[in-house]
């Protein structure tokens, strides 16, 4: 008579011998040679032991055993692991699976997970790189958002440092960009110090300082950080270093130019651009012609000079071209502007009264 036709339940569920639960696991396949191998991990130590974080495999298996299927329990037998593998030592195998084979993980985890290297590789972008033309590093949404446009592909298997000397590369065919120098301290014996010198030469090396005694010989240089390692060798190993004589040291790894840029420096350049120096104009600077007279508007009229893209104007003189930038009269248009609203001349705000403007500024704060 069975339990069923009577109703009654077993007072206790039997559960099955012999069979080991894994929770909280993290499944790492490798498909090689026509075979498919996974091992059952912990979540996150997997990433620890690429990076070399993580040294036990012990903290990173949750069990001894190479599976065709994991979550069928389906070991992988031993004649496949030598004829892949080349052996069939358990623990060898799990680590070239965990090293070289893919980490199953959920769409989310996924996502996080590739969000965050693509930010590293950003974050080391901008500390490794800077914009040729004016030495300073980018700000990381720059970088950040071209890596976007170029449409660049994370590999999963690579760090963010390897990843980032690639990147580095394909940004330089879409924006200005080059690495920033290192800035590094050279000792050598006196003797040794034309040898030297020529040698930075030939590596496009900049020599900002030299200094040294009548024995030794210190040279303060910008290089490349590809030349880093052939400078060392060069030092190490072109001569004895009996005394200590001979020696690189890195000053600074990153050298660029700090701080943030002032107004003059923005008018500098400005004025540069344009050909404009201190006083007159040189005479191989040609200035555009005076525009016919236009009827009246509240448009400034266009003449000989450079003018303000906001007020207008013609300014020859660097020190007046400064100066209107400091203007109430380019602070006002500049009010205007931002509202959308029709610029006017010096004319028109001169006969503002002190008491209009400041209101004026205060309704638009």
């Amino acid at each position: 008579m069975s339990y069923a036709s009577t109703g009654r339940q077993r007072s206790q569920v039997e559960q099955p011998k012999g069979q080991k639960r894994l929770t909280n696991v993290a499944i790492v396949r490798l498909k090689k040679g026509g075979c498919r191998f996974e091992v059952a991990c912990y979540k996150n130590k997997v990433v620890n032991w690429r990076n070399r974080v993580e040294t036990q495999l012990d903290e990173v298996l949750q069990s001894h055993d190479v599976f065709v299927n994991v979550s069928k329990g389906k070991r992988a037998t031993a004649d496949d692991m030598r004829k892949v593998f080349g052996t069939d030592d358990v623990d060898e195998v799990a680590k070239l699976i965990i090293d070289q084979g893919e980490l199953q993980v959920s769409d989310g985890e996924r996502a996080a997970f590739n969000q965050s290297l693509f930010q590293e590789i950003a974050t080391i972008v901008v500390e490794k790189c800077v914009n040729p033309e004016s030495n300073r590093p980018y700000p990381f949404s720059v970088i950040e958002r071209v890596m976007k446009e170029i449409h660049y592909s994370l590999i999963p298997n690579r760090s963010a440092k390897q990843q980032a000397l690639d990147v580095i590369g394909k940004l330089q065919d879409h924006m200005p960009i080059t690495r920033a120098k290192m800035k590094v301290q050279v000792s050598v014996p006196a003797k040794d110090g034309k040898s030297t010198k020529k040698y930075l030469e030939q590596h496009n090396a900049t020599v900002l300082d030299q200094k040294g005694t009548s024995d030794t010989l210190r040279l303060i240089c910008l290089i490349d950080p590809g030349a880093y390692r052939g400078l060392d060798a060069f030092v190490a190993n072109n001569g004895d270093n009996i005394d200590g004589a001979r020696s690189l040291e890195v000053l600074e790894l990153s050298c660029h130019e700090e701080g943030e840029h002032s107004i003059d420096a923005e008018i500098s350049k400005k004025t540069e651009r344009f050909g404009m120096a201190t006083g007159t104009p040189p005479s191989h600077t040609v200035l555009p012609p005076p525009l016919p007279a236009a009827p009246a508007s509240n448009a400034p009229a266009a003449s000989a000079g450079r003018p303000c893209s906001t007020c207008g104007g013609a300014f020859t003189d660097t020190a007046v071209y400064r100066e209107h930038f400091r203007s109430e009269w380019h602070r006002y248009n500049l009010k205007l502007k931002a509202k959308k609203r029709p610029s006017i001349d010096q004319a028109a705000f001169d006969q503002l009264s002190a008491h209009d403007v400041q209101r004026f500024f205060e309704t638009l704060d």
